[in-house]
């Protein structure tokens, strides 16, 4: 338990991180309400008269919570009650390659001659991706997260709120249908569809997979249901079915009674989930009209090809163009500093982070992955709780398609919405063994 003190400087970090992800996901809520209420116009969410509507210093407030998250985590002492057990693990490897990547940018920005304001929004994604990773290393609670999660359905009701009322408006002004796909697309508060769409599954997963679960969850997750389909986020849609395909794959593992049944049942859905995975993103493809002549992401995987066959062999293995930020790179692009093709501003994070650290790049954040996904080395000799286990690889597996298909479909690092939600799920998932051997160890301490 902690103390008082570290009590209140646990609580007040978690709030920071609520406020974090409540005001990126409501930053343009004041442009979709003025579209609702009489001014709508199909996209709207990409009209620059829309986007002026919201004042400069409200688009800067997840920033600057961001940055005291940060001065928070690094200054004040640790309250993770279980940040004892970590001294041994490997995070710490993953800071070296946050710093790597951190570095190569700053670097790139420096030899470039770019100005001091430049080199902030270059590496400011991956700076705030860091004080996410150190936060949750020093501070994150478990206990407390729970907390944040259910408040973070308040913020995912308001988007079906949003996302109900746009189609609603194209229904009466754009003579669209309810049920119609790839026509109207609603965007709740973001600027983005998929954005909508995987802000909202990503609550439906800690629905199903974290938060204790009630009967009314289901009317929620039908109401996040309904909202994806107005985003006609295919991607979404996808991730969707697959949770709640792994989530019958966990109620199987039920009827296990040895080790031998659980081996088998995991073999079988590591093989019947990735062609299952595939069938599903044609059938889904085929959805919405967006969905004719695209490849399985809509072109995303075009983009990733043609640069690879448009660049030489050493552009391939360490990048090409500058820093993190598609933002950035417009500015650049269209203020000819920066040479290239549109191909740089591409709508998947793993096309980024080639088009700009190349192969190495890819690896150091696959690595990363690898870190936070493997089981902590436990050094003590306790036995593994089976029944933990089964709970932990199927959040595991449920939190990784969730991963890879959001990677294959936004820039994550700007993604301020989702991305501390995503590190904290990860981080979330591996704290669950220290918690089972804190927990062992007081019930020894106890008797």
């Amino acid at each position: 338990m902690l103390t008082s003190k570290y009590s209140r400087i646990s609580i007040f970090l978690h709030i920071l991180l609520f406020l974090t992800v409540a005001s990126s996901a409501l930053t343009y809520w004041k442009a979709a309400d003025y579209a609702i209420h009489g001014h709508w116009l199909p996209e709207y969410y990409k009209d620059q008269s829309y986007i002026a509507i919201v004042p400069s210093w409200q688009k800067l407030v997840k920033d600057g919570l961001a940055f005291l998250l940060l001065l928070g985590s690094l200054f004040w002492p640790a309250t993770n009650p279980v940040y004892k057990y970590q001294k041994n693990n490997n995070i710490k490897v993953a800071y070296i390659l946050l710093l790597f990547v951190i570095s190569i940018s700053l670097a790139r920005s420096i030899l470039t001659n770019f100005s001091l304001s430049i080199l902030f929004f270059t590496t400011r994604p991956l700076i705030i991706t860091a004080a996410i990773f150190i936060f949750c290393h020093r501070h994150l609670n478990n206990h407390y997260l729970i907390k944040v999660l259910e408040f973070t359905n308040i913020l995912a009701i308001s988007q079906v709120f949003y996302a109900v009322m746009q189609r609603m408006t194209a229904v009466n002004y754009n003579s669209v249908s309810w049920f119609s796909s790839g026509i109207v697309r609603s965007v709740g508060t973001f600027t983005e569809p998929n954005s909508l769409g995987l802000f909202l599954v990503i609550c439906a997963y800690f629905n199903i997979y974290i938060l204790k679960w009630h009967p009314w969850r289901i009317a929620l997750l039908a109401a996040y249901a309904l909202a994806i389909f107005l985003s006609d986020s295919r991607t979404s849609i996808l991730i969707l079915f697959l949770l709640f395909t792994e989530k019958i794959f966990y109620h199987l593992t039920r009827f296990c009674k040895t080790q031998i049944d659980f081996l088998f049942l995991n073999f079988t859905r590591f093989a019947i989930l990735p062609f299952l995975a595939f069938y599903a993103i044609l059938a889904v493809k085929d959805l919405s009209i967006r969905g004719a002549n695209s490849s399985l992401y809509g072109g995303r995987l075009e983009i990733f090809l043609a640069y690879v066959n448009q660049s030489d062999i050493f552009s391939v293995l360490f990048g090409k163009h500058l820093g993190f930020g598609s933002n950035t790179l417009k500015i650049l692009q269209d203020s000819n500093i920066l040479e290239g093709s549109d191909a740089a501003l591409a709508d998947s994070t793993w096309s980024y982070i080639l088009f700009q650290f190349g192969i190495l790049g890819i690896l150091l954040v696959i690595q990363i992955l690898y870190l936070l996904f493997k089981d902590p080395i436990i050094h003590l000799n306790l036995q593994k709780d089976f029944q933990v286990h089964r709970i932990l690889v199927s959040q595991k597996m449920a939190i990784g398609i969730y991963l890879f298909c959001c990677l294959a479909t936004i820039i994550i690092f700007e993604f301020y919405a989702v991305l501390p939600l995503l590190v904290c799920s990860l981080f979330f998932i591996q704290y669950q063994y220290y918690y089972y051997i804190l927990f062992v160890q007081q019930q020894a301490d106890r008797n």
